[in-house]
């Protein structure tokens, strides 16, 4: 059902929190029927001898996470790229401006 959890039965209104930092946990995807935190647990969890519905939400909960990773890359990326504008754009100090200096 579209807006609770299908394994801990979480809802909008009164969602689990995720144990490593005590944020609520959230949607994966649009159909709404599986938490982040609930997520988390498919993918640490053995696929051995899963049936075919339990191996479809290993499928989106991994194609979740892999998505939430490109976009911390992505993020970093970004960050990286302006360290390096900040660093080309800084002034000389009594000569050119070397790696490790």
């Amino acid at each position: 059902m579209k807006g609770t959890c299908i394994i801990c039965g979480c809802t909008e209104s009164t969602p689990c929190f995720h144990v490593d930092d005590h944020r609520p946990c959230a949607w994966i995807d649009a159909q709404q029927d599986l938490c982040s935190c609930c997520s988390l647990q498919v993918i640490a969890s053995p696929i051995d001898g899963t049936s075919a519905t339990d191996m479809a939400l290993v499928v989106r909960a991994l194609r979740q996470a892999l998505v939430e990773n490109m976009v911390e890359i992505a993020e970093l990326r970004e960050v990286m790229a302006m360290n390096m504008l900040a660093v080309s754009n800084r002034p000389a100090r009594g000569g050119l401006w070397t790696p490790g200096s």
